[in-house]
């Protein structure tokens, strides 16, 4: 996978920093059900169909930085360092993607739009259907977290093989990884 991020960052279709928009909160309180989306009122992740619930372990709760920033060579230096995160350790975890997937993603853009306003950047994207490729990064709000991955998207297959590496603690990996699961399980639902 490292070489893989070489080969896109040194000459991929697409690189670049996006971020912006609404910041992604998940928390839970002892193994119970986690709130995906922000805390409080004008909760816009409410109406953008991203699930409201998520099981977490622990006391975990995670606020991300609303726009990440990290450069091409801190992040391919990271990847090689960084371990995978508790639910990746085994290799790749497949995630499922809307069922609308297929007819909304041509493209790397609308995927990069529909991240960026979770605080999912994108580092870098390339490839086309059957097999789109992107590197996304967040950063926990407060420093406590650095989150990386890579997403091998089907379109037609509506699913991904996703790797998430992280500095973070376990509890703090999980909460990001299934964050991430969340966002991408709402693109084109």
């Amino acid at each position: 996978a490292g070489d893989a991020l070489g080969d896109l960052l040194g000459g991929g279709d697409s690189l670049g920093t996006s971020g912006g928009g609404m910041v992604g909160v998940l928390g839970a309180s002892s193994g119970s059900e986690a709130a995906v989306g922000t805390s409080g009122t004008g909760n816009l992740l409410d109406i953008l169909d991203v699930p409201l619930t998520a099981a977490v372990p622990g006391d975990a709760q995670l606020a991300l930085q609303p726009v990440p920033v990290l450069d091409a060579g801190t992040f391919q230096q990271r990847w090689g360092a960084l371990p995978a995160s508790p639910g990746c350790v085994a290799g790749p975890r497949t995630v499922s993607l809307g069922r609308h997937t297929a007819a909304q993603l041509h493209a790397p853009q609308p995927l990069m739009t529909h991240l960026a306003a979770r605080g999912f950047a994108t580092m870098a994207s390339g490839g086309a259907p059957p097999a789109m490729k992107f590197y996304f990064y967040a950063q926990a709000a407060d420093g406590g977290g650095l989150f990386l991955a890579e997403a091998v998207v089907n379109p037609a297959a509506c699913s991904a093989a996703v790797t998430v590496k992280t500095d973070a603690a376990p509890d703090r990996a999980a909460v990001a990884e299934a964050m991430l699961v969340a966002t991408l399980a709402s693109f084109a639902a």
